[in-house]
């Protein structure tokens, strides 16, 4: 397959910038740093744990391989996604589909950086609650 002189390595670097944002954003959305089971998102004001490698986006990586692209882009969800209920899973990808229906409408998207080091420690325990 002919990458027609696009840096793949610069494109999928920017697909999980772009993944991760809006995943964050929309459990968030979602959850609500308030309630979400990540004590440290909760004291950093939002969705700040880690991103992990996650089963239910098999699908996405394969389409993503398909195209010649590694999938490492779009593998991993917030740790809070990751291990949520079907109900709640379901809930962040409607509010995902949300999110990047209103980033089409609007020509210069900007969602927010979530740092994971926000007013608080940086991530580095093994436990998440």
């Amino acid at each position: 397959m002919e990458n027609d002189g696009i840096d793949i390595d610069a494109y999928e670097k920017l697909s999980m910038d772009w993944h991760e944002r809006k995943w964050r954003l929309a459990a968030e959305k979602t959850m609500g740093f308030i309630f979400c089971p990540i004590r440290k998102c909760r004291r950093d004001l939002g969705c700040s744990g880690p991103m992990v490698p996650s089963e239910r986006q098999r699908r996405t990586v394969e389409a993503q391989k398909t195209i010649g692209l590694s999938g490492k882009a779009v593998a991993c969800l917030p740790l809070c996604v990751a291990t949520a209920d079907d109900d709640t899973h379901r809930r962040c990808q409607q509010v995902l589909e949300a999110i990047s229906r209103a980033l089409e409408a609007r020509p210069q998207p900007r969602l927010p950086r979530y740092d994971r080091r926000n007013r608080g420690r940086a991530w580095g325990s093994t436990s998440w609650s």
